[in-house]
């Protein structure tokens, strides 16, 4: 490379670094003079004094005011501001400029404001931010640079110990929730839809900071209908100063099933920073009455038609078995008392509780079963009353009982002789 080209390069470079200097000790000594000043301070609009102690997502205002007697020639620029676990939003890009007095001076000022909104607790400092402005001297130049602000301290904390960090929670002035419903039919039945819009606003914070509202469906409740959420709505808005967040959620739930559908209700904490009170914002639930479709109702009762099936499929079969069984071998006692009760002859029912006293006890009489009233009672009954199909099912078993209760009383060579009559009643020959 030429060496003229060498000695170019050299001198633009030696001319950016000694301007740059020159324009940086030239804005300096513009401050020191008194030519153009610098400040800032923080506030969170309770207290227009120094503010050190916040709560956690409060809003926390830094204000950064440059001020000259002259006259401002160029646009203002503020650095970047990152601090670790503080969101900061600079919501206007334009700052507040007025003319104040000063020892008879006249001053011009700019006022610009970011809202900081820690988001743990611990202590947290504010570097030095360089401020880039330009301003006019006596002599009619202009003097551009950086001026930068004095490191500022606050602390973060929990508002109130029923809180943590993990619980979703409101820290605003005010706040207030609403909701609405709409149905795609008066008269509800299962395909239907329902959508629900819960909305959330807040003055004084961010729409990011506002906490998620409608929780996960239960899987109870997901057999019921289908939800469907739609994108969430974030909006940030400004009028006169007051900066107002707003949350929307809208969900649509598809019915699945008949009958009815209860959503539930929700509840928010809500810190409010002036009162220092921890309050609740609440939305209540709301049921609807869904009306069968032949299809939703097969789904719905699928699992008890299904248990029904079974139930009669095994019953079937029983009685298919003992129907086969019982062609080749004897009918049981009590098989035929079932037929004779069916049936419904008085005198055949009879006929079968005598000689099922017979064969049980050995006694010709139901007198002599049992001396106690009730029983007594019984017997007379069933010489002259109708014998029905629960009455007589009763009493073939209380016959077996009581002539149980007969034969343990009764010696051995006693207790055979029912015995006997039972196996030649089982062995007789089907009529």
């Amino acid at each position: 490379m030429p060496s003229n080209l060498w000695r170019f390069i050299l001198t633009a470079f030696a001319f950016i670094v000694f301007s740059a200097s020159s324009v940086a000790n030239e804005i300096t000594q513009l401050q020191r003079s008194g030519g153009v000043q610098i400040k800032s301070w923080l506030s969170n609009h309770q207290d227009e004094k120094q503010t050190e102690q916040v709560s956690i997502n409060e809003q926390l205002t830094l204000y950064i005011e440059v001020s000259t007697p002259r006259w401002f020639t160029g646009g203002t620029r503020i650095g970047a501001i990152e601090i670790p676990d503080v969101i900061a939003k600079q919501r206007s890009q334009l700052a507040v400029n007025y003319a104040e007095k000063r020892k008879g001076t006249t001053w011009s000022v700019q006022l610009w404001e970011v809202n900081l909104y820690p988001q743990k607790s611990g202590e947290f400092v504010i570097p030095p931010l360089a401020v880039q402005v330009q301003v006019s001297v006596e002599s009619g130049v202009n003097v551009k640079g950086n001026l930068y602000t004095d490191p500022l301290r606050f602390t973060a904390s929990l508002p109130s110990g029923l809180l943590t960090e993990e619980t979703p929670w409101i820290n605003s002035p005010q706040a207030q929730i609403s909701q609405q419903w709409q149905q795609s039919n008066q008269d509800l039945k299962a395909g239907d839809t329902i959508t629900r819009t819960i909305t959330v606003q807040a003055t004084d914070t961010l729409s990011v900071l506002l906490p998620p509202i409608m929780a996960s469906d239960s899987e109870n409740t997901r057999n019921r209908y289908q939800a469907y959420s739609k994108p969430v709505r974030l909006s940030d808005t400004q009028n006169r100063g007051q900066y107002r967040a707003q949350r929307v959620e809208e969900e649509v739930y598809v019915l699945q099933t008949g009958g009815e559908l209860t959503f539930p209700g929700y509840v928010i904490s809500w810190w409010d920073p002036n009162q220092r009170e921890l309050r609740e914002l609440q939305i209540e639930g709301q049921s609807f009455k869904v009306s069968h479709t032949f299809s939703s109702m097969l789904r719905y009762y699928k699992d008890n038609l299904l248990i029904t099936l079974i139930l009669f499929t095994v019953i079937l079969g029983l009685y298919l078995g003992l129907k086969r069984y019982y062609k080749r071998q004897p009918k049981p006692a009590w098989w035929l008392f079932m037929q004779e009760l069916l049936g419904g002859n008085e005198q055949r029912i009879r006929a079968s509780l005598y000689a099922r006293l017979r064969s049980e006890s050995g006694y010709l009489q139901l007198s002599q079963l049992s001396q106690s009233d009730e029983w007594q009672i019984l017997a007379t009954q069933i010489q002259n009353e109708k014998i029905f199909f629960i009455k007589g099912c009763f009493l073939w078993r209380k016959i077996a009982s009581l002539a149980a209760q007969q034969n343990k009383q009764k010696p051995s060579h006693y207790r055979a002789l029912p015995q006997l009559a039972r196996l030649n009643e089982r062995y007789k020959a089907p009529k």
